[in-house]
């Protein structure tokens, strides 16, 4: 309604969707421009992992939250990781052949999604229901059409600062669970 005449450049966007260029408009006084039709393609199904933290103590509660389109479900797998893994130069863990690497599941279970709409993006937290070990870990969220997203995350009650300079460096260590130097 009351749109002025001229030319307009048609674009059509919903978050679920491909963007569509629907052209050029021309608008004239009293027009009523009717029966346009577009085709919009619904975007691949997606995953990620997101977390406030990513290192927990021993004992405590191992959460993370997840963001996903299009996924009724997801598969979670939680992997302990070789410690070389950590320190190697391959660090992006979505890239890495878990099993080439060494990566060891030990705790897997299908995750629905909560709330689930089709077309918007969906957000929720998965909570690890079984203790882990001091160590080192990755999370994978996998699901239909390829979606997959991994991150790392260690469980230690050890914690770390470093700061350095060209000249120096320093190292500040602490209990994360006494929280004493």
């Amino acid at each position: 309604d009351d749109v002025k005449p001229g030319k307009y450049d048609l674009k059509l966007f919903h978050q679920g969707f491909n963007g569509v260029n629907g052209g050029t408009i021309t608008v004239k006084e009293g027009d009523n421009i009717s029966g346009l039709n577009f085709e919009m393609e619904a975007k691949s199904p997606e995953v990620n992992i997101h977390s406030y933290r990513w290192t927990f103590t021993p004992g405590n509660e191992v959460e993370f939250n997840l963001r996903t389109l299009r996924l009724e479900s997801v598969k979670i797998k939680i992997y302990s990781v070789p410690f070389a893994v950590f320190l190697s130069e391959h660090r992006e863990p979505s890239r890495i052949d878990v099993a080439k690497a060494g990566f060891k599941t030990i705790h897997e279970w299908d995750e629905p999604v909560k709330d689930f709409s089709p077309y918007e993006w969906n957000y929720f937290s998965v909570k690890v229901n079984k203790p882990l070990s001091p160590g080192g870990y990755c999370i994978e969220a996998r699901g239909t059409g390829g979606a997959i997203s991994r991150k790392f995350f260690t469980v230690t009650d050890v914690g770390a600062v470093v700061k350095r300079s060209p000249e120096k460096i320093s190292v500040y260590i602490t209990d994360l669970v006494q929280n004493k130097p």
